[in-house]
């Protein structure tokens, strides 16, 4: 057993390790305090509803129209508002979906969605052609996913595929197994 005295210096990470770890922590943070804060509004929001449905249904306010139908207007807000928080579609939902119809062989080195049209948009890698086309049959079978298309397909280095890859999700995403 040989003892080395002399003391190596430890390997050090890439610099953009580092920054991506951060910047992913970062966003997970601000991700759970807008949570916080909106879960709050809400609270708040239906409380004060709660309030102003007691005081319309008692009566008091029946001789000032003017109050009440400014009253009417905050409320029709603050249902808009509800439905809106409630019908929302969160890009989280997205990220799970996209792990699970990854293909081992396959990775996206970009990802970008719009959330308006349920589109996303991939740049990936494949290890050759015979991954890619089990990659393309894997999205095929999935339910969640209503329309692909695979565009600018080439071959790069090593011989690995590179193609860009276009997912219309459908209209509701399956709850996570």
């Amino acid at each position: 057993m040989a003892i080395s005295i002399i003391p190596k210096e430890n390997p050090k990470l890439p610099s953009w390790v580092t920054y991506s770890f951060y910047s992913l922590a970062a966003f997970l943070i601000f991700s759970f305090v807008g949570y916080f804060i909106l879960n709050n509004t809400i609270k708040n929001s239906q409380k004060s509803l709660e309030e102003i449905r007691t005081i319309l249904n008692s009566g008091e306010l029946a001789s000032d129209s003017s109050l009440k139908q400014e009253i009417l207007s905050q409320k029709q807000k603050i249902d808009d508002f509800a439905k809106l928080v409630k019908n929302r579609f969160s890009v989280l939902e997205v990220l799970p979906l996209i792990e699970k119809v990854c293909h081992p062989d396959v990775w996206f080195s970009s990802l970008s969605f719009s959330v308006d049209k349920r589109e996303v948009s991939l740049k990936g890698e494949a290890k050759n052609f015979e991954s890619l086309g089990q990659q393309i049959y894997i999205l095929e079978e999935e339910s969640a996913i209503s329309d692909f298309e695979v565009a600018n397909i080439s071959s790069g280095e090593n011989g690995k595929i590179s193609f860009d890859l276009s997912l219309k999700l459908a209209e509701s995403l399956p709850e996570n197994e």
